[in-house]
């Protein structure tokens, strides 16, 4: 903290994809209480506020709105950045079935809706109107066959992650589990 408060000029970007603990720390793998009181400290200690990019997956997907409500008006942050998607097809977006997909998009378009306040940045907020089509998709592109093994293998990775941390992310975004048992 001493050499950052002799360094001017300086951006500092936080990778933050979930703000509760147990969400942050599946996702991330830390802390979120920790990372936060980072944040603040950099601030005071620099004046420099922080900027964050969500990079949205079918892991935090259903929480973008906690996260830009959580960020809203902190002193400390500078911009919040919901416009980057995982690029791996196994937790991609576009895995879930077209109706989810529009359901939650619906959802985050009237969260975002009456956003004004010009420190706080969404990059045109792409991220909730974004066509379904556009996402980056697995190569199936329809074929229910491998669209099923997509599903499972992804489910398959959420398992070992869950037995990693010793939770199951499905138990805090239960719309997972709603895809995982009714598609």
């Amino acid at each position: 903290m001493d050499i950052l408060a002799n360094l001017t000029n300086v951006h500092f970007i936080a990778s933050i994809d979930a703000v509760t603990p147990e969400t942050y720390k599946w996702i991330r793998g830390g802390n979120i209480e920790k990372t936060i009181a980072n944040m603040k400290n950099i601030y005071k200690l620099t004046g420099n506020k922080i900027s964050v990019n969500v990079t949205i997956s079918l892991y935090n997907y259903f929480l973008l709105d906690k996260i830009k409500d959580f960020f809203k008006n902190k002193e400390y942050i500078k911009t919040v950045d919901f416009s980057s998607f995982a690029p791996e097809e196994d937790h991609t977006v576009g895995l879930l079935p077209e109706y989810m997909y529009n359901k939650q998009k619906d959802k985050l378009t009237k969260a975002f809706a009456n956003h004004n306040n010009h420190d706080y940045y969404l990059c045109g907020t792409q991220a909730i109107k974004v066509d379904y089509e556009k996402i980056r998709r697995p190569s199936y592109d329809g074929n229910l066959a491998d669209q099923q093994w997509m599903k499972d293998k992804f489910f398959h990775t959420l398992d070992k992650m869950n037995e990693h941390r010793g939770f199951d992310l499905c138990d805090y975004v239960p719309e997972l589990k709603e895809w995982r048992i009714n598609t």
